[in-house]
């Protein structure tokens, strides 16, 4: 079924390859249109989500007693990502570590 999409949004569509062309091309349409509905520039919002973007990786050893003890608690309250509950763990403690040590006039 060939679909006829208006010339305007043609000017896209090359960016869309495969036999669905025209359903991904529907729906890229359609997500441009909720971002130009929420009246913030799509540009600002595709920089602000590259620099928060996590391209730095580090590795942190456990005991087994350690990872049995993250296990139960991802267990009882359903945590499925334990490297997110990890990660904000951490930044949580350095962040209110630099809160209570910052620098004083006198």
């Amino acid at each position: 079924m060939q679909t006829i999409l208006p010339a305007v949004l043609m000017t896209e569509k090359h960016k869309v390859r495969g036999e669905n062309a025209d359903k991904q091309y529907f729906y890229y349409i359609c997500a441009m249109a909720r971002k130009s509905k929420s009246g913030v520039d799509p540009r600002y919002l595709d920089k602000e989500r590259a620099a928060l973007m996590r391209t730095i990786r580090k590795s942190v050893f456990f005991n087994k007693k350690e990872i049995a003890a993250i296990n139960e608690y991802c267990k009882r309250f359903g945590v499925r990502s334990r490297s997110a509950l990890i990660r904000q763990a951490t930044m949580e403690h350095i962040l209110k570590e630099l809160d209570a040590s910052h620098p004083t006039l006198f």
